[in-house]
């Protein structure tokens, strides 16, 4: 399989070099940000707009319900259909959530927490009901300070507990890689010239109706799911629809918090995958050249 990872810190400008590079090499973009699968998140997660997406084929972006989990193990579960579906033409992998990224090229190793697990903690919330789960809990777990209004948080640290039981309702399994022989490029500008994009990035965003997209959110899906609950911009401007955070305070700490991943996506990409070729600049026409000529050395 051809596959290409084109990968980098938020506000790199990866979206756009994969179109580029999809113009030259044909086949489909992949999404691999763990933010972009969720459905009516399309402003804060930044995926690609509908004329991006109409210019060249993307798959896996806009996959999922907010109020819905989505793991890495979906992720690959889909990623493996979309192999069978497409096993000749390359595929253009964009995304700098580094569990995606690992498992694509790595694979997974899956711990006890698995579907079976969670079947078993919905099918425990119908038999004993939420008060016999937080009397469990607190009987069992050392310490337990989850509060019994907060049924979401109550069923993850039952689900924590039971995969810590020796107990027959899931076993560690391995899920292997997807990819191999994948090249990966690395997109990563200086941290000041990335700050910039982020500030300019984060204005674009609520010019383009962030605000909207989340009045929106709280209207359609009482309760997000845990994953999409993490998708840095949701809090801030539910804080300021609400009016415990002013419009500057809000964009204040959107900003803060989306450098400070970009800072923690950098360590990762040091540290935690191995690079074919990296681009340490807003990158340019010769940049799509240079990655054109290391696909062809594969």
């Amino acid at each position: 399989m051809n596959s290409i990872l084109i990968v980098g810190p938020t506000a790199s400008g990866k979206s756009g070099f994969a179109q580029q590079l999809q113009k030259k090499i044909g086949g489909t973009i992949v999404n691999a940000d763990s933010c972009q699968v969720y459905q009516n998140v399309v402003i804060l997660s930044a995926q690609p707009s509908i004329t991006e997406q109409q210019q060249s084929p993307h798959a896996l972006y806009a996959t999922t319900p907010p109020d819905q989990n989505y793991s890495v193990g979906h992720y690959l579960d889909d990623v493996r259909r979309l192999l069978k579906t497409n096993p000749k033409q390359p595929l253009i992998f964009v995304g700098g959530t580094g569990l995606y990224l690992s498992a694509l090229t790595k694979g997974l190793d899956v711990g006890p927490s698995s579907e079976k697990i969670r079947k078993h903690v919905q099918q425990a919330a119908q038999d004993m009901g939420m008060e016999g789960i937080y009397h469990l809990l607190k009987t069992e777990v050392p310490n337990f300070n989850v509060h019994f209004n907060n049924h979401q948080r109550l069923l993850r640290a039952y689900e924590i507990y039971l995969s810590q039981q020796e107990t027959p309702v899931g076993k560690s399994q391995t899920k292997p890689a997807p990819l191999n022989n994948t090249k990966v490029i690395l997109l990563n500008p200086p941290a000041d010239q990335l700050r910039q994009k982020i500030k300019k990035r984060l204005g674009q965003m609520i010019t383009e109706g962030a605000i909207q997209e989340v009045e929106f959110l709280q209207k359609k899906y009482p309760t997000l799911g845990t994953s999409a609950q993490k998708i840095i911009g949701i809090q801030e401007l539910s804080s300021y629809l609400q009016n415990t955070l002013t419009l500057d305070k809000a964009l204040e700490k959107i900003y803060i918090r989306t450098c400070q991943y970009a800072k923690r996506q950098r360590t990762w990409f040091r540290h935690k995958i191995s690079i074919d070729h990296e681009i340490n600049a807003p990158w340019t026409a010769h940049d799509i050249t240079s990655a054109l000529d290391l696909i062809k050395t594969r």
